[in-house]
């Protein structure tokens, strides 16, 4: 049996625009690219995975609270393009 392949994807310089610790939902502008691309992938019937280093909520820059209002609207923007996430996860 083949099993569909995963892309695992940085968050920060990669689907969104890095801007140092982002714990506002309004501080999320996708890359230029990055919904088309994920549409790509995933009609190449590729996982796509996002994983990301977040470093700030160890340091009590922002909360895991903050972390996920982030998440919710890069799902949101992504969504306007019809591009999808299968999973993400941070540390």
């Amino acid at each position: 049996m083949k099993y569909p392949g995963a892309v695992f994807l940085d968050r920060d310089g990669v689907i969104i625009k890095d801007k140092g610790f982002i714990s506002e939902p309004d501080d999320v502008v996708l890359v230029d690219g990055a919904p088309e691309a994920i549409k790509k992938m995933s009609s190449m019937g590729l996982k796509i995975v996002v994983i990301t280093n977040q470093s700030g909520i160890g340091r009590g820059f922002f909360s895991e609270s903050d972390y996920h209002g982030v998440m919710m609207r890069l799902y949101a923007l992504l969504g306007e393009s019809c591009a999808t996430i299968d999973a993400a996860y941070f540390c």
